[in-house]
């Protein structure tokens, strides 16, 4: 197990509430890994040796995927 999820689990006291987390964390219903995956990877990148449009554009791209994930949703 990836030590970074064994972190979060690890004060979980049965094997159900740790399936129950890990089933979380990783269902395709509530999209939390792949939000962090967009968010590690918007904050992990770097410009380099490429031009500022296309730093530009990747982070577009990946904003943009993460408003599919994680819609915004007026509140009132």
């Amino acid at each position: 197990m990836d030590p970074s999820v064994a972190s979060t689990i690890q004060f979980l006291d049965t094997a159900k509430k740790i399936w129950n987390a890990i089933e979380e964390m990783y269902s395709q219903s509530s999209n939390v890994s792949q939000i962090y995956q967009i968010f590690e990877t918007m904050f992990s990148t770097k410009q380099g040796d490429k031009p500022l449009n296309e730093q530009y554009a990747l982070l577009g791209i990946l904003w943009e995927e993460l408003l599919i994930y994680q819609p915004i949703t007026p509140r009132c």
